[in-house]
């Protein structure tokens, strides 16, 4: 069951990435599937892999296949160009444990054009790698996202003091969301979300094998956009969805890159209280 109350997000929030091979496809590669590899497994290989390993079941593979194929679409990812700038990535800022790691690490705000390229260059890499039969999407959503956040939480742990670390099972859930989830709201806002209930679902359940392979329990992979909406509700009502100075100070570097005469459509795509809770004012 997805989480939906505050008792079950404050539980999942003391989580870390879940390495268990019972629970994630992060779990089950680790240890089986190559992380510094010369090149990307296929993602037919790359399941293959984990069921000869007995780490998933066949028929679990072949939903993964087929849900990732069916949603990688390019077309929308395109669509949500705009969204993912103006709206997901100050979302993003807007929860605590998120805010307080990217502005201790300082490279988002130090080289915010840099750091943004090079995640954009791994998103579409990986959404076109899922998409297509010879693809290598899974294996590199896995090392460039799975092992990249396993990596920076070895590294950086815990806010001195607290025994939450940055990357937990809700901060992670919550930037899938922003991904799969609230970039057609933003859209919505401005009139311009033409995708269907069922291109929206294909979308989620694409982003959802993504998120098992960064380590995100089922709780935090909702499974349609009613839950979806409960669950996006639940956070933005739980006490880390807050103003934080790392997060204003995240989002005014990204409204210098964006340039002041775009400033608005951080308000257009993300909704005045969005900009009202990271400290920006109109």
């Amino acid at each position: 069951m997805v989480w939906k109350t505050q008792d079950e997000l404050k539980d999942a929030r003391k989580r870390p990435q879940n390495t268990n091979p019972g629970d994630t496809l992060f779990g089950a590669a680790l240890g089986i599937i190559h992380e510094d590899p010369p090149e990307f497994l296929r993602n037919d290989a790359f399941l293959d892999q984990l069921v000869k390993d007995r780490r998933i079941e066949r028929s679990y593979a072949e939903e993964c296949l087929e849900r990732v194929k069916k949603g990688a679409d390019e077309g929308i990812l395109n669509a949500l160009n705009q969204p993912l700038f103006y709206s997901s990535l100050p979302e993003t800022y807007a929860y605590e444990d998120i805010a307080l790691l990217l502005g201790k690490t300082k490279k988002f705000i130090d080289d915010t054009a840099g750091r943004l390229r090079r995640t954009d260059a791994v998103i579409h890499s990986v959404v076109k790698g899922l998409k297509t039969d010879g693809g290598t999407g899974m294996h590199e959503a896995f090392v460039k996202l799975g092992k990249r956040h396993q990596d920076v939480d070895a590294r950086n742990g815990t806010e001195p003091g607290s025994d939450i670390r940055y990357i937990n099972q809700v901060s992670l859930a919550y930037t899938l969301l922003t991904f799969s989830f609230s970039p057609f709201h933003a859209l919505g806002r401005e009139g311009q979300d033409k995708f269907s209930d069922d291109q929206k679902d294909a979308w989620l359940h694409m982003w959802n094998v993504v998120g098992s392979l960064m380590g995100i329990e089922s709780g935090g992979c909702p499974d349609g956009q009613s839950d979806a909406q409960a669950m996006w509700k639940a956070v933005l009502e739980s006490p880390p969805y807050e103003y934080t100075e790392e997060g204003h100070d995240l989002t005014k570097a990204l409204i210098a890159l964006a340039g002041q005469d775009k400033k608005q459509l951080f308000f257009r795509y993300g909704g005045k209280k969005l900009m009202d809770r990271l400290g920006i004012k109109e």
